[in-house]
């Protein structure tokens, strides 16, 4: 169905839709064909009766947007229409007496941001509802992912989100930093690096750190090491540990000599965050941040596809989800599972980590099949665990019960220094 197509009857009949639960009929998205002429249907249905006593299992708590409402599908449908139109219903919404319907128009203003949502969405940022601001600025954050907002908008709401960068949100991260390093980050970063808001003193320190790091801003040594320093002996304080961790990514995408050194001496911290925060730095310097997204892109469902990685990638990926696999279910699930189709490479894996007792138990356990170690495919690993005798059983079960690292293998293979 196009908008050619699509008389206003049929609109009225998916508007309609909306408010069945299960949309059977795809109205939500039939109506992303239709475009600008269904807006004034939409405008009516936020008027509809039972926008506000209709509400989606499964239940959730007062106060809280329902992302499954019909509220919430006229809303989405309005935002992403990209019309000046769409954006009249929120501002009457902004003043209504339910939370959520509120929240939810807050959030649609900043994600239309087109110039007549200026005046309000401005409102919102200066006024004293973090709520109302946080959930404009998640919607802000929309419109510049889309690369819709209109640049009379960004002009006009810069400097109410640079007002907020010493701001903390009630819940969640301060937005302000993210948003402005986005919107240009080459004019973002020296007001990000002022002492106003690169300082301890700042209570959303973690997010102007975060903010500069997404955005590839280094912060120069002569910042970011006395910053460090402040920082180390305060790391005890969770919000210092996770600023610190924050500092620690920094220093790895600005490294100096030390920098390998001073990190590995923090993953001995006795503090968890810390030491998370140096793993985390540690796989950026050594080529492997943000590596799992690769992964989920790359697909890999079998070896051909671990085949076209590099050593270094074959070996943290195999490595990786052996890890998780045993800690979410053993030896018993990693052979029953397809984890095992790389049972010779993760061994390769965790001895170029540095972790052979981790390798020795695995050899072991994959000893109990036979001198080949299991086979690669899994219905013969299946059909030859459902043979084992009761000594193979309680060889497993023994090996079960060996602790695989002296370290947190989920560390080991961050920080190690990958073969290439």
């Amino acid at each position: 169905m196009t908008e050619t197509e699509t008389g206003d009857a049929q609109i009225e009949e998916l508007v309609d839709g909306l408010f069945v639960q299960d949309d059977s009929a795809h109205c939500f998205e039939r109506l992303k064909t239709v475009g600008d002429r269904a807006i004034p249907f939409l405008v009516s249905a936020l008027k509809d009766p039972r926008v506000p006593t209709t509400a989606f299992d499964p239940p959730i708590p007062p106060g809280l947007p329902n992302f499954a409402s019909p509220f919430y599908r006229i809303s989405n449908l309005l935002e992403n229409s990209r019309s000046a139109d769409a954006a009249a219903p929120f501002v009457e919404l902004l003043s209504g007496p339910d939370p959520r319907f509120r929240q939810d128009a807050a959030r649609s203003l900043g994600a239309i941001g087109l110039e007549n949502c200026i005046e309000p969405v401005r409102r919102i940022l200066t006024g004293d509802d973090q709520h109302l601001r946080t959930y404009a600025m998640m919607g802000i954050e929309v419109a510049l992912s889309a690369g819709r907002a209109a640049p009379e908008f960004i002009r006009a709401i810069r400097p109410c989100l640079v007002d907020l960068l010493r701001v903390p949100a009630r819940f969640g991260p301060c937005l302000a930093p993210k948003l402005l390093a986005r919107i240009d980050a080459q004019r973002a970063t020296p007001i990000l690096l002022s002492p106003e808001h690169l300082s301890p003193e700042n209570p959303t320190l973690q997010d102007v750190i975060a903010a500069l790091n997404e955005a590839q801003s280094a912060i120069p040594h002569s910042l970011l090491l006395p910053l460090i320093a402040q920082l180390e002996p305060l790391a005890d304080q969770y919000r210092r540990s996770q600023e610190l961790s924050e500092a620690l990514l920094a220093y790895a995408r600005n490294p100096d000599a030390h920098t390998e050194t001073r990190l590995r001496g923090l993953l001995k911290s006795p503090i968890e965050e810390v030491q998370t925060g140096a793993a985390r730095a540690l796989a950026a310097l050594n080529g492997i941040e943000d590596f799992d997204g690769k992964l989920v892109e790359i697909e890999l469902e079998d070896v051909r596809g671990v085949e076209t990685l590099s050593a270094a990638e074959r070996n943290y990926y195999t490595v990786s989800i052996y890890y998780y696999e045993i800690q979410n279910g053993g030896l018993w699930q990693y052979f029953g599972n397809s984890t095992a189709d790389y049972h010779k490479m993760i061994l390769a894996g965790l001895r170029a980590f540095g972790a052979p007792r981790s390798a020795q138990v695995l050899e072991d356990a994959g000893g109990v099949f036979g001198p080949d170690g299991p086979p690669e495919d899994r219905n013969a690993r299946s059909e030859a665990v459902d043979s084992f005798s009761v000594h193979q059983a309680e060889t497993i079960d023994s090996l079960e019960a060996v602790k695989q690292s002296n370290i947190s293998l989920e560390f080991c293979i961050k920080v190690r220094k990958l073969d290439s």
